[in-house]
């Protein structure tokens, strides 16, 4: 799977009465193959069919979320057969491959990516949450106003208006939910990461005792043999008389 950082720029000009206004979509260059993949009710490509450029930023905007929705439950799939679909408790040996290590440090850098990749997708969630909301302020307040005006001549808008608010908001939801599914993950991949550490640590000091207690052995050994070895080399050492010395 290839993991990479899309942005969807969008910005508008217009008149204090909004009659005349310019926007300005900075998008990916797959984003008009995107639109007709994804059946939007307008397409920018072929030009705006509302007066209202309010009600086409809320398509832009509908467009772009809604093909953020699609990479974020990609991602959120891939990681999930990742760190395992829960079925590995019925197995156990794939279970317990689960909590140890090759020597490459397999499972320890798939943790520490996983955990860190949906820190960094949680925190762009919430970015994409909260400008959302703040956009949709001064709509819902242009929406009361003209709901209040009862305006023949703005009953389309005003419908127009509320779908694509409506149709924003649901997606917004769904990205919420996104973001408390990424959550729940990245503990499951804390929680395998110190599984991991626990059973590495256990296994580690399996292995300085077993070396303590060969270390203990070749003590007894060596305290054997060292007496032996001062004996033998008194013994091998040759015999000078004096008589052979004058």
């Amino acid at each position: 799977m290839l993991l990479f950082q899309k942005a969807h720029t969008i910005l508008t000009a217009s008149d204090e009465k909004d009659e005349f206004w310019t926007i300005l979509l900075l998008s990916p260059p797959e984003f008009t193959k995107i639109i007709r993949m994804r059946g939007a009710f307008i397409d920018p490509t072929q030009g705006f069919v509302h007066a209202s450029y309010q009600v086409n930023m809320l398509t832009l905007i509908l467009i772009a979320i809604t093909e953020t929705l699609y990479g974020w439950k990609s991602l959120h799939s891939h990681i999930g057969r990742m760190l395992g679909t829960g079925e590995e408790i019925f197995n156990i040996n794939a279970h317990d491959k689960m909590i140890f290590d090759d020597d490459l440090f397999t499972r320890s850098r798939k943790y520490f990516w996983t955990i860190n990749c949906l820190q960094e997708s949680d925190n762009l969630i919430r970015l994409n949450i909260e400008t959302w909301n703040q956009y949709q302020e001064p709509i819902l307040r242009r929406l009361r106003r003209m709901e209040a005006a009862s305006e023949v001549q703005e009953e389309g808008e005003v419908k127009a208006l509320r779908e694509g608010i409506s149709r924003c908001q649901r997606v917004v939801a769904q990205l919420a939910d996104i973001r408390n599914l990424f959550k729940d993950q990245r503990q499951k991949a804390v929680s395998l990461r110190d599984g991991l550490f626990s059973a590495s640590a256990v296994m580690e000091s399996r292995a300085s005792t077993r070396l303590g207690k060969n270390v203990m052995l070749l003590t007894y050994v060596s305290i054997f043999y060292l007496p032996l070895g001062f004996c033998t080399s008194i013994w091998s050492t040759t015999s000078v008389s004096k008589k052979n010395q004058g």
